[in-house]
């Protein structure tokens, strides 16, 4: 947990390599770090996940958080944690799963809609809760889910993120934001890439401004 919490808050974004073939990966990855991106998640409905985790775990090593999305099986979660991820992303609450994750010392964020979902997964001892697919649970609904959970639970926002809604969510109280096509597209340039990390990153950055602007005014 303290290992994500630090990541997210270098920065919060993960950038998810749908599609990505290990061709092109650590090119991918080097525009993606060189933009500032501290956590890359490879998703198993991608060509090759195993192979480009390994290329990622053997060039990046301690320099990234690695992680595997769209984990749906034990045997996939061992597989990735062979070829070197240290994060396991699950579009669905799945109890073991989670326990499967930490008995491999790999940080677990199953993914959650609903209170008893969210209590359940933390019950089970995730590391934290990947809210998916939040733009259905909007910024409102995600307020509601943080006002009842413990006030140490990272929230990571997953599905419809876009650089119009990801200030609603941050102020919502996400933690971090897990973004795919938004960022990179298979075959996208690094220069684009780089842009598109660019653009989101100053929108968070300009958030953060408003929100401190705003917490001085109410103490003033």
């Amino acid at each position: 947990m303290e290992r994500l919490q630090k990541v997210l808050d270098e920065n919060p974004i993960i950038a998810i390599l749908r599609g990505v073939h290990p061709y092109e990966v650590l090119q991918v990855a080097d525009a993606l770090i060189s933009s500032g991106i501290r956590a890359i998640e490879i998703p198993f409905n991608s060509p090759e996940p195993l192979k480009s985790i390994e290329l990622l775990a053997n060039r990046f090593s301690g320099e990234i958080l690695l992680g595997c999305g769209t984990v749906l099986s034990s045997a996939e979660l061992k597989a990735a944690h062979s070829s070197g991820a240290e994060l396991a992303l699950h579009p669905h609450a799945n109890p073991q799963l989670v326990k499967d994750a930490l008995k491999l010392g790999m940080i677990s964020l199953p993914g959650v809609m609903t209170p008893t979902e969210c209590f359940a997964m933390l019950e089970a001892g995730a590391s934290g809760l990947k809210l998916f697919p939040c733009d259905v649970l909007g910024p409102e609904g995600v307020a509601a889910l943080k006002a009842v959970l413990r006030t140490d639970t990272t929230l990571v926002a997953v599905g419809g993120i876009s650089a119009q809604n990801i200030c609603a969510f941050k102020s919502a109280g996400v933690d971090g934001f897990a973004l795919g096509s938004s960022i990179y597209k298979p075959g996208m340039p690094a220069a684009d890439i780089r842009t598109s990390v660019k653009n989101i990153t100053k929108l968070l950055a300009s958030s953060n401004l408003e929100t401190k602007s705003g917490i001085r005014s109410a103490l003033i």
